[in-house]
């Protein structure tokens, strides 16, 4: 019999375990489901909604706007060559100074060459690294080869002399007779290199 005492008393004691591990595990999971239900409503931690005030627009200015200088038609693109001037690349062949004070000056006219209908033209303007010593700059644009029947692409490289760049000083680094339609240039840099003219 204190055998069977023994058992029924083991058997309790396992019972009562089972269910104060059981109460406990229930009272834990129900803390960490409040947290969780309280971190992703912050309305549940304050107790009351939010008030919602009616949004108010007033309508911006408009920009100011003045120009700065009305002496471009066609410009393809605008660089500079490390100082407070820029050059303004214009389709039908010039190279505009644009000074800080406003004015302008021409810097290059290679229109005589430039073949300027539809989209083609005077693309691009890139100053070799080295330009303060050597006055070198390069352009992109479509002319002629040799007639007006035969349209190219060219990489040109001209030269700075005293203070003017020198439209005689062309040297052509690459030609392409091949135009593809709505050639519109693009933008590209320069490292120092060498070669030899067309």
């Amino acid at each position: 019999m204190n055998l069977r005492f023994q058992r029924v008393q083991t058997s309790r004691t396992a019972v009562l375990v089972l269910i104060v591990t059981m109460g406990i595990a229930i009272v834990v999971g129900a803390s960490l489901r409040q947290t969780a239900v309280a971190q992703a409503d912050p309305q549940s931690q304050h107790g009351s909604p939010s008030t919602y005030l009616p949004l108010i627009t007033v309508p911006l200015p408009p920009p100011l706007t003045d120009p700065y200088t009305n002496a471009f038609s066609n410009p393809t693109f605008v660089t500079h060559a490390g100082d407070n001037r820029l050059f303004v690349v214009q389709k039908e062949g010039t190279i505009q100074v644009l000074h800080p004070d406003g004015q302008t000056s021409l810097f290059l006219d290679i229109s005589e060459r430039v073949y300027d209908n539809e989209e083609q033209g005077l693309f691009n303007l890139v100053f070799d690294p080295n330009y303060a010593s050597n006055g070198y700059f390069y352009v992109t644009y479509t002319g002629w080869r040799y007639t007006p029947d035969e349209e190219w692409f060219f990489v040109a490289r001209y030269q700075v002399t005293n203070g003017w760049a020198d439209p005689n000083s062309e040297c052509r680094f690459l030609g392409n007779g091949w135009i593809p339609l709505f050639t519109t240039g693009a933008a590209w840099a320069l490292t120092p290199l060498t070669a030899i003219c067309m």
